[in-house]
């Protein structure tokens, strides 16, 4: 019987310790929003790469920061970008132009980056992976995408300098990973969200 009780008494302390350990292990991580370009390339971009989030090597810096954010527009999932950001746009932009005809800004950025995965981490977690592509291309990928207003080049409706992350897939919409929660809330810590 004493035993038992020792036994009880033991585990109760026990359990107690460690709810006690995991509170003060808890650590309270600054909000952030950043946009990452996954190193290499996505080899199948249509089955559901979601799965593969935590295997892709990301690149070093992100393409995108909450410094970069002036204002990110919920119900569209419009971004609003410093100049600044767009410019890092631009220079990941394979320059030049056809021989006698300008170019806009948006079709040398499709040229370019049609194709490239990135990742969303928010709060340091990995959020969702989607594609950059053009706004014009016929496929319609199973990630989100990126499309980026320059200015006069860009999509309809999207103020200047700024970037909309869509889902262009209907049924991809029912379980729409850009609209979670936790990603909200760390928006609105940062004062972004709108």
């Amino acid at each position: 019987m004493k035993s038992a009780i020792v036994i009880a008494l033991s585990l109760l302390f026990c359990a107690a310790g460690a709810e006690q350990a995991k509170e003060t292990s808890k650590v309270d991580v600054e909000p952030s929003f950043r946009i990452f370009l996954v190193d290499g390339k996505v080899d199948d971009v249509d089955k559901d790469i979601q799965d593969e989030i935590g295997e892709f090597k990301l690149e070093d810096e992100p393409v995108l920061t909450e410094k970069d954010i002036k204002a990110y527009h919920w119900d569209s999932h419009t971004i609003e970008v410093t100049a600044k950001a767009i410019e890092r746009f631009k220079k990941m932009i394979v320059l030049g132009k056809p021989e006698g005809r300008d170019v806009t800004t948006r079709e040398l950025f499709n040229k370019a980056m049609g194709g490239r995965a990135f990742v969303v981490v928010v709060n340091g977690r990995r959020a969702y992976v989607g594609i950059l592509t053009s706004p014009i291309s016929s496929h319609i990928s199973r990630a989100p995408v990126i499309d980026v207003s320059f200015g006069k080049d860009g999509p309809e409706n999207m103020p200047e300098n700024s970037i909309r992350i869509e889902v262009r897939r209907e049924d991809e919409r029912q379980n729409d990973l850009r609209s979670q929660d936790w990603i909200k809330s760390a928006l609105k810590a940062l004062d972004k969200l709108k």
